[in-house]
């Protein structure tokens, strides 16, 4: 076994997946990917890998043929995924569908049903487009085109797959933001963070 494929299903204090392909007792990684896409690759991938165990690792040794195999398989879910989530289509418009590290941005933050902050993004670039090496750069120019917005509050930076100003809540204790809804009740550890709509 040459290769070795590693699975961790809520990564960090960012709490998204991550998925790893690298050489077996080497530290070179061939390919990554991060948050809901690496979550729907494994599963599609998971049927083909050897029983393992130790599952609570989730860490299977590979030969190349499978390797390359879910090379083929994450490519495919990702192109589908640049589809279904109007990627293309609306970088496209913004004039920006040259820009694959930016539409591998923007596919992340529109998949994740978290307001990813400042260091999931760079949690993410690290593992999916590790050679990009200036994210703030891009997330700048899916704000400039209205393709996303970002929420600020103190230290803290969100990003929101809704680009339309609408109000959120941020839990203090956690450090998470999400939408404000009318019916949402505030806890002490939460703060109000209203939209700018100007």
């Amino acid at each position: 076994m040459t290769w070795q494929i590693k699975y961790t299903p809520q990564l960090g204090n960012q709490k998204e997946a991550c998925l790893t392909i690298q050489k077996h007792k080497k530290n070179y990684k061939l390919r990554g990917w991060y948050g809901p896409l690496a979550e729907l690759i494994f599963k599609v991938v998971q049927k083909y890998l050897p029983a393992n165990h130790e599952q609570h690792k989730q860490q299977y040794a590979i030969e190349k043929q499978l390797a390359q195999f879910i090379l083929i398989q994450a490519s495919f879910l990702h192109q589908k995924c640049l589809h279904d989530y109007q990627v293309l289509s609306d970088t496209d418009k913004a004039g920006l569908c040259k820009h694959h590290d930016l539409t591998d941005l923007l596919l992340f933050i529109r998949m994740t049903a978290n307001h990813p902050c400042f260091d999931s993004v760079m949690a993410f670039g690290q593992t999916q487009i590790p050679w990009c090496d200036d994210i703030e750069t891009q997330l700048d120019q899916l704000l400039e085109q209205k393709l996303i917005q970002q929420v600020k509050y103190r230290q803290w930076h969100f990003y929101d797959k809704n680009p339309y100003p609408h109000d959120h809540i941020l839990d203090l204790k956690n450090q998470r933001l999400f939408d404000h809804h009318q019916h949402n009740q505030l806890e002490k550890h939460q703060k109000l963070i209203v939209a700018n709509r100007i």
